[in-house]
């Protein structure tokens, strides 16, 4: 679910996604394959409404949620993320996969947070 948000002028400044995801998550090689579920997350963008250039990104909730026997990935709290870069600002709680994703929006930059519960 969006929700976007215009300024007086019609210009806008903010973005609210809800997003509740099941997913899973596979070793390629050995065809082990893992739920990632539940994912459920609030992302706010924020925008100068002079230029439309995202400015932050907030996420609360669970973005990643993978569990194997006594193994848990997760991540999960609070994040806030410069909306240019992807550098992190802010973080509260555990974020193995928003860590490796440091100053990127590529997602692929997140699989080494995998490789441990995917062996």
């Amino acid at each position: 679910m969006n929700w976007t948000f215009f300024d007086d002028n019609g210009k806008r400044i903010k973005l609210v996604q809800h997003i509740t995801e099941d997913n899973t998550v596979r070793n390629t090689v050995s065809g082990l394959t893992l739920r990632d579920s539940p994912v459920d997350f609030v992302q706010t963008s924020t925008f100068n409404p002079d230029t439309g250039v995202r400015e932050k990104i907030y996420i609360t909730g669970t973005s990643v949620n993978v569990r194997r026997g006594k193994q848990h990935l997760v991540d999960r709290g609070p994040i806030v993320l410069d909306g240019q870069s992807g550098k992190i600002l802010f973080a509260v709680g555990p974020h193995p996969v928003r860590k490796q994703m440091e100053g990127s929006f590529d997602i692929t930059r997140a699989l080494p947070a995998f490789c441990e519960i995917l062996r």
